[in-house]
């Protein structure tokens, strides 16, 4: 029984393939599957449920802190209806739903002249969202007024905690770091007060955000937490980035702490725009997000299907299957072997010739024995940046956590070799060497050895390979990952979004590089096998990237030199704090070419100065001072004294003071008489 019988069965509400943009106060968001519990039983049956499926359920609330990839999100989304909206009086406090509103509740506390959230009228989130981020605006927060708080924990059970266990800090509780709890309830001790006061001051407030805020806009409210010290709108005001637009995403114009849609607004782009931003505010004052990225995606596209190799099918356990390039054509030559491939998929031919240089549109590649290819050879250089954007991959438990199929397909197909006969990867990074053995022995059982050893290369550099020993384990390995992907590797089979990226920082790990951004902005994938090229190509433009390709000593290279472009897809592979780094890098070389570039203008312009001088000297010289009229003595009596002025400094210190024009044209006045005399 799947789950969707099981929540029938159950009486749980559901809504299949809902749109997130409907349920988020930015307007974007693709399909998920929304299950709509209405009391306290049902929340615990559909969590339960959910979590016996294998996966935990997204909680939403009002959707107004909340940005949703285009795909939609994987698992389940719960949102709180029925008992979970109610607001009841005991006395000064209110015992709230977790699903009711804030500004519902505000009005709540109006009618019965209790003070103490006229702060939060206006706030278009839920109370338990609330909760969940510590809320506040004009001075208040909700821990000013909170006294307790029920919830699901991990275990299934109802529990309530006092507001003083909660850690409750700026934009922070204790429930970020429980992501498997789910509030339901709390109750607010509020003050009594006169309800026409706390309604006026409820509309004051709701004034100013009108005033202020581009209420008008889909947003998800005010992007960037407030620097200690600072205001984070101040700070992308003083970068001149109100209006910055990536897409229909903007830096609003009214408010710089808002990012809006402006209308057919993504999530890649509004992403690019918080980026963007961020990156102009190195150091100390540095922008943090307020809204949560939700990180669990599907795919509703209907995208190609490009098979990652024609030869990765499932192998017989008795008996071992090759891996080997397509044979070429012609007997021996060297054919264009890209050329079948592109033959079987004409759509795909016509994307990757407009992303290739024209002299590379079709590139020529031979086909090199193992002993002889480059690719076994040798390995590229790896720079400190390649090493920095690694470990970083290397040290995203959530990535392993949730898309460990992903990852691992990318590391070991793109490794060096992956076939029965023999499997294995090389590397001058010690950590991915060790990480890809402890991966082979964790994707399945082992029956026999992963060997990890250290060589010398031809260059003198140590590397590391990494071999499974046994054939039946690479029989094991191979068949599992031909199950998984069986047509081959695409967007949606990857499951949307991060699945992607998943894989393709495994991909990174096996054969990418990057240079130092103080040298050129390259990022590459020396792809080891020609069967791979055009899956890796297409899922990279599937993505939103133009890869340009090229040959090595007989190797395809995929790359891209495109700074904005390298820095999203870092980000996307999952190492934002190596693209922080491309960026401030690219900051620094542009204010340092600039101060050259003001340098180099203010050399030449001391040049000319001083040529004109010279000559200005010269025909002063030829004509004497005693043989100049009176008006234009004084004048070269101050370019004698101040060869190296410039005409307008020359003016100023003139009585009276006369303009650059005019000290130009007494100048030019002397040069005539100079020429006369000649």
């Amino acid at each position: 029984m799947n789950l969707l019988e099981q929540l029938q069965n159950a009486g749980i509400p559901y809504t299949e393939n809902e749109p997130m943009s409907r349920r988020t106060t930015f307007g974007i968001g693709g399909p998920a599957l929304l299950l709509h519990p209405r009391t306290r039983t049902q929340l615990q049956t559909a969590v339960s449920l959910c979590r016996a499926a294998g996966t935990d359920p997204f909680i939403l609330g009002r959707g107004s802190n909340l940005l949703v990839s285009d795909s939609g999100i994987a698992r389940p989304v719960i949102r709180l209806d029925g008992d979970f909206t109610t607001i009841s009086r005991q006395g000064n406090t209110l015992r709230c739903g977790a699903g009711a509103s804030l500004i519902a509740t505000c009005r709540a506390a109006a009618e019965n002249s209790l003070s103490g959230l006229e702060w939060g009228f206006g706030i278009p989130g839920s109370l338990g969202g609330g909760v969940y981020m510590n809320a506040g605006a004009y001075g208040g927060e909700l821990r000013d007024v909170l006294t307790e708080v029920t919830f699901l924990d991990e275990a299934g059970e109802y529990r309530t905690l006092p507001a003083a266990a909660l850690e409750l800090s700026y934009r922070h509780s204790i429930f970020e770091e429980r992501p498997g709890c789910v509030i339901v309830e709390a109750v607010l001790t509020l003050t009594p007060g006169e309800e026409t006061a706390i309604r006026a001051a409820m509309e004051d407030y709701m004034s100013r955000r009108r005033e202020k805020q581009p209420l008008e806009y889909g947003s998800a409210g005010s992007t960037f937490k407030r620097p200690v010290g600072n205001y984070a709108s101040a700070l992308v005001d003083q970068c001149g980035l109100k209006g910055l637009s990536v897409g229909g995403a903007e830096v609003s114009q009214k408010h710089a702490g808002f990012i809006i849609n402006r209308g057919g607004c993504h999530r890649c782009r509004c992403t690019a725009a918080y980026r963007r931003s961020t990156a102009h505010r190195p150091g100390k004052d540095r922008l943090y997000p307020r809204m949560r990225d939700q990180v669990y995606r599907m795919s509703q596209r209907r995208v190609r299907r490009l098979p990652l190799c024609p030869s990765l099918r499932a192998a017989p356990a008795t008996a071992p299957c090759t891996n080997r390039p397509t044979p070429l054509r012609d007997g021996g030559k060297n054919e264009r072997w890209l050329r079948p491939v592109l033959d079987r998929h004409q759509s795909a031919l016509r994307r990757t010739r407009a992303c290739l240089r024209p002299s590379l549109a079709i590139p020529h590649f031979s086909s090199p024995s193992p002993q002889n290819s480059p690719h076994h050879r040798r390995i590229t250089t790896m720079p400190s940046f390649t090493t920095a954007a690694k470990d970083e991959i290397l040290s995203n438990k959530a990535v392993r956590q949730h898309f460990p199929n992903q990852q691992s397909f990318g590391l070991m197909v793109f490794s060096r070799e992956f076939s029965v006969p023999k499997m294995q990867m090389l590397t001058r990074e010690r950590r991915a060497a060790q990480y890809y053995s402890q991966l082979v022995q964790s994707v399945r059982p082992m029956t026999g050895t992963v060997t990890l050893r250290e060589e010398k290369l031809s260059t003198g550099q140590l590397a590391y390979r990494v071999t499974v020993d046994d054939m039946a384990d690479r029989i094991d390995l191979y068949n599992h990952f031909a199950m998984l992907y069986p047509e081959g590797v695409t967007f949606e089979l990857l499951g949307g979004d991060e699945g992607a990226g998943a894989f393709l920082g495994g991909v990174f790990l096996a054969c990418g590089t990057l240079s130092d951004p103080e040298v050129k902005y390259h990022l590459e994938f020396a792809v080891p096998r020609e069967e791979l090229l055009m899956m890796f190509v297409a899922l990279l433009q599937d993505v939103g990237f133009s890869p340009l390709l090229t040959q090595r000593r007989g190797q395809a290279i995929v790359y891209l030199h495109d700074s904005t472009q390298i820095e999203d897809l870092l980000t996307f592979m999952g190492c934002p704090l190596t693209s922080m780094e491309i960026m401030n890098a690219k900051i620094l070389k542009e204010r340092r070419n600039a101060a050259n570039r003001a340098s180099n203008c203010d050399t030449a312009n001391m040049d000319k100065v001083a040529g004109a001088a010279a000559g200005q000297i010269a025909a002063i010289n030829a004509v004497g001072l005693d043989s100049l009229p009176e008006e234009l003595r004084a004048l070269a009596e101050l370019r004698l004294q101040n060869p190296f002025d410039s005409l307008r400094e020359l003016g100023q210190k003139l009585t009276p003071p006369l303009s650059r024009s005019g000290v130009n044209h007494r100048l030019e006045k002397i040069l005539e008489l100079a020429a006369r005399k000649d």
